[in-house]
Order: structure tokens, then sequence, then C-alpha cells
């Protein structure tokens, strides 16, 4: 195989599945549907964020961060390149021969966590209850009893429940 299709082909996002799991998990428990891909920060900050899927009343929210861990680590060989962003523009740069390239999401750079951070950290100020997971996590189904946790907690019948705790 060569080390262009190589480099590419294990780079190409893994299936979706999780997303769809999560989705039948939600509605197996019978909690209502959330929103998908839910925007929570255009109308105060302009920002086009958006939660995974997201249940606006209680404001809870679930990520389901891929790729966090690495990925495939792979060693190039003659010929591989990568596209960076140069001033804007998306270029051509070769590999040296033998590079170790770490694949996976955005994640696994300093920019993607740095901006996690700081949407997550406007979430927060927000109001939202984000639940964090992985893709292994919805498919060890360990997500439905935080999401229900998270709903015990934060319907309005509950306030006292949490001032107390």
């Amino acid at each position: 195989m060569a080390v262009r299709g190589a480099l590419f082909d294990l780079a190409k996002p893994r299936t979706k599945r999780a997303v769809i799991d999560v989705l039948d998990q939600i509605r197996a428990a019978g909690l209502p549907d959330p929103e998908p891909e839910f925007q929570f920060a255009k109308a105060g900050f302009g920002r086009k964020w958006a939660f995974d899927w997201a249940w606006r009343t209680p404001q809870i929210a679930l990520e389901i961060e891929g790729a966090m861990f690495g990925g495939r680590v792979i060693n190039v060989g003659v010929g591989a390149f990568e596209y960076r962003k140069i001033r804007g523009e998306k270029t051509h740069v070769p590999m040296a021969p033998h590079t170790i390239v770490r694949l996976g999401g955005r994640h696994n750079t300093g920019a993607g966590q740095l901006g996690d951070l700081e949407k997550y950290a406007y979430a927060a100020i927000l109001g939202w209850c984000v639940l964090r997971v992985t893709t292994a996590m919805v498919r060890d189904e360990l997500v439905i009893p935080w999401v229900e946790l998270a709903f015990k907690y934060r319907a309005p019948a509950n306030v006292a429940l949490r001032a107390e705790n």
C-alpha cells in the first residue's frame, strides 16, 4: 500500500456508531430525545460552539469525545506529506521518512484542547451541565446512568436538593 494511501486511510474518521448507539440507549431508558448539534453560545456570545447532544430545559449536554487517546501511531515512509495551514493557506508539507505520526482527532492537539477548555468554560458560565464521554463509554453502556443522574439533580423540583448537597 502506498504511504499516502496508508496515511490518509488510517486518518479517516471511524464510524459514527457511538452516535447511533447513544441515541438508542437514551430512548431505551425512556429519556426525552436530545437535540443534536445544539449551538449553545450563539445568541449571547456569537460563537458557533455546539454540543453533540443537548436537552435545553434542564441544560444538560452530552459530548462524545472521539480520538482522545492518540489514535494510531505510524512510521511514515518516503513520499509522505501532510497538509498544514500556513498563514491561513492549506499547504502541502513533505514529511521526512521514518517520521512518527500520531493520528487522531482534534482532542490530540494543543489547539484542540485549548478550544475545548474555552468551550466548556463558557458552557459552565452559562449554567450547562456537560457530560463528556468517550465512544468506549457509550459502547460499554456507562453513559445513561450519568444522564439520568443529571436529570435527577437538575430537574426544577430538585433545586432544593441541589442546594443541600
